[in-house]
C-alpha cells in the first residue's frame, strides 16, 4: 500500500500538499483536488446571493404587475369619471339655455301684461270721458242715446276679453316662473353633482399619478436589480472558470507527478532485482514524499 497526497489550490492555481493516509490502486496515483476553501466560500457567498437577488426582482416584478393591473382599472374609473363629468356639463349648459329662456319669456309676458293694463286703463278713461260730455245729448237726442250704449256694450266686451287675456297672461306668467324654479333646482343639483364629480375625478388622478410615481421607482429599482444579477451571474461564471482551470492545472501537476514517482519506484525496483540500489535524487526524494512516501 501506498500513501496518497490532497492537494490544496490557491486563487493562483498553485498547489500545496496536505498528506493524508491513502490506498493507491494499480501503481497509478489518482487524487482529488478541492479548490480553495476561500474560493469556494466566495462562490458558495455569490450564488446566495444571486438566489437573494432572483427573489427581490420577482417580488418587485409580482408588484410591477399589480400597479399596472391598478393603474388599468384606474384608467377606465378616470375615463367612465370624465365623461359622466362631460355629460353633466351638457346638462348643465342645457339647464342654463332654457332658464335664460323662461326668463325671457317671463319678461316678455310681463311686457305685454304691461301693455295689456295700459290700454285696458286708456279704454276706460275714454269711456269714463265720452260718457260725461255726452249726458245732456243722451237726454235729447234718443239715437245719440242708442249709440252710446252700444259703445258702452262694445267697450265692456273688449274690457273683459281684455281681462281675461291679462289673467292668462298672469296664470302663463306663473307657469313659467315655476318652471324656471324647478329648472334652477336641477341646475343646482347638477352643479352639486358637477362639482362632486370634479372632486372624484381630481381624487382618481392624484392616485394615478402616485401609483405611476411608485411604478417609475418600482422600475428603476428592477432595472438596478437585474443590473446587479448580470453583475453577479458574470461574477460567479469567471469564479467557476477560474476553479475549474485551477483544479485542472492541480489534477494535471498531481498525475504528472504521480507518473513521476512511478518511475523512480520502478527504476528502485529494477535496482533491486539486479542486486543493486538506486539513490534517488534530492529533487526524486521531495516528489516521492509529496506523492506517498518511498
Amino acid at each position: 500500500m501506498r500513501g496518497k497526497a490532497i492537494f490544496s489550490i490557491t486563487w493562483a492555481g498553485t498547489v500545496r500538499p496536505l498528506f493524508c493516509a491513502s490506498a493507491l490502486s494499480a501503481g497509478v496515483l489518482l487524487c482529488a483536488f478541492p479548490a480553495h476553501a476561500d474560493d469556494r466560500d466566495q462562490l458558495k457567498s455569490i450564488q446566495a446571493d444571486i438566489a437573494s437577488k432572483e427573489r427581490a426582482v420577482r417580488q418587485q416584478q409580482q408588484q410591477r404587475a399589480t400597479l399596472l393591473a391598478q393603474l388599468k382599472v384606474q384608467e377606465e374609473a378616470i375615463s367612465a369619471a370624465a365623461r359622466k363629468l362631460r355629460e353633466t356639463q351638457s346638462t348643465l349648459n342645457e339647464l342654463n339655455k332654457q332658464i335664460d329662456a323662461m326668463n325671457a319669456s317671463i319678461a316678455k309676458l310681463e311686457q305685454q301684461k304691461a301693455s295689456q293694463e295700459r290700454n285696458l286703463a286708456a279704454q276706460l278713461d275714454a269711456a269714463f270721458r265720452q260718457g260725461e260730455h255726452s249726458g245732456v245729448q243722451y237726454i235729447f237726442n234718443s239715437e245719440e242715446t242708442a249709440r252710446g250704449e252700444r259703445m258702452q256694450a262694445y267697450y265692456g266686451y273688449l274690457n273683459q276679453a281684455r281681462q281675461e287675456t291679462i289673467a292668462q297672461l298672469k296664470q302663463t306668467r306663473e307657469e313659467v316662473a315655476a318652471q324656471r324654479a324647478e329648472l334652477e333646482e336641477k341646475q343646482s343639483q347638477q352643479q352639486t353633482l358637477l362639482y362632486e364629480q370634479q372632486a372624484q375625478q381630481a381624487k382618481l388622478e392624484q392616485a394615478r399619478n402616485e401609483r405611476k410615481k411608485t411604478l417609475t421607482s418600482l422600475e428603476s429599482s428592477i432595472q438596478a436589480g437585474q443590473q446587479q444579477l448580470s453583475e453577479l451571474r458574470a461574477n460567479e461564471s469567471r469564479l467557476r472558470n477560474s476553479l475549474a482551470r485551477a483544479e485542472a492545472a492541480a489534477k494535471a501537476r498531481a498525475e504528472r507527478e504521480a507518473r513521476e514517482a512511478d518511475a523512480v519506484r520502478d527504476r528502485q525496483q529494477e535496482a533491486s532485482r539486479k542486486g543493486t540500489t538506486y539513490k534517488p535524487t534530492e529533487s526524486e526524494r521531495s516528489l516521492m514524499s509529496r506523492t506517498g512516501g518511498l
